[in-house]
């Protein structure tokens, strides 16, 4: 079983300075109520963890660390890495973080102890605001990068970048099927989403989407099951490998952050612009409450309780 972790960037009518609703990191317990863990009030764009329990946070002032399940941490970056839009654990490396930022790629080899800026081959200033990064769960030191200006790979554990798929593409989201690794999802702001299916060797459009598409997601357990969203888009659900999507939202609300359940298998989670998280079986179509509401959930991460 898996434990369900939501990344909080803000909650509807944030002010600076005000009692706000708590942002940060959520952790929903097995009643389906939610936990906050650690500082209130961070802007938390993405969650990541390795199997000794050790979790990390992407968040406006930094990346932060902890080593006790996300009670207690403690920043572990600079004053120049701000704007931390994602964070990822090297799946064959534990020691090995990296962190996508609005300024580039940097990359710790000591858990975050001290950061390295890797961006050589990715242009700067116009290319470097990065909101997502993978690492490829098949090949060690092999990663992707979504950028303003498109998608970059590294073969060498983030050395050296060189493009690959469409120029000049917003990326916004990002993920590879654990279902089928060669499987990739990629959303954009105004393209539509791109779809690999020879491990990102070769990419090409969906444009099946009526606005930006902030949000992708691929099935654990079918590499044919894709999900999408965006703003004022709603759910959009492809069964046939990206061929063909459809709407299965009756509206079309904001989609922010998108993930399937590896417990039930056809059961999707979506965080929703100011409006909280909620979840949907493709066999019912219907999106029921799951909490956190006027949230806005920038990521969300199944946690394997066994790992």
């Amino acid at each position: 079983m898996h434990t369900l972790y939501a990344a909080v960037v803000e909650t509807k009518g944030y002010v600076v300075g005000s009692a706000n609703a708590p942002s940060g990191l959520h952790r929903q317990e097995e009643s389906g109520d939610w936990t906050h863990l650690g500082w209130q009030n961070v802007r938390a764009c993405g969650v990541a963890t390795s199997p000794d329990d050790t979790f990390y946070l992407a968040a406006g002032n930094g990346v932060f660390r902890s080593n006790d399940g996300g009670h207690f941490w403690r920043i572990t970056s600079g004053w120049r890495i701000t704007e931390v839009n994602h964070v990822v654990v090297d799946p064959f490396d534990l020691e090995t973080i990296y962190a996508a930022t609005s300024y580039g790629v940097w990359r710790s080899r000591n858990r975050g102890d001290t950061w390295t800026k890797t961006i050589h081959g990715i242009p700067e200033p116009t290319s470097t605001f990065s909101l997502i990064l993978i690492a490829d769960q098949t090949q060690q030191n092999r990663l992707i990068v979504g950028t303003e200006r498109g998608l970059y790979e590294t073969t060498d554990g983030a050395a050296n970048w060189t493009p690959t798929g469409p120029r000049d593409v917003a990326i916004r989201d990002l993920r590879q099927s654990t279902a089928d690794p060669k499987f990739w999802l990629a959303g954009t702001e105004d393209d539509g989403a791109l779809l690999s299916k020879d491990g990102g060797a070769s990419w090409h459009n969906l444009t099946d989407f009526p606005g930006p598409v902030f949000a992708v997601a691929l099935s654990p357990h079918d590499p044919n099951l894709m999900a999408a969203g965006g703003y004022k888009t709603g759910l959009f659900l492809s069964t046939d490998g990206g061929n063909h999507w459809e709407r299965v939202t009756n509206d079309a609300p904001s989609v922010q952050s998108l993930a399937f359940d590896p417990d039930t298998p056809g059961r999707i989670w979506a965080g929703i612009i100011e409006d909280g998280l909620f979840y949907l079986d493709t066999d019912d179509a219907t999106l029921h409450d799951a909490g956190l509401p006027e949230a806005t959930i920038r990521a969300l991460l199944f946690v394997n309780n066994h790992a």
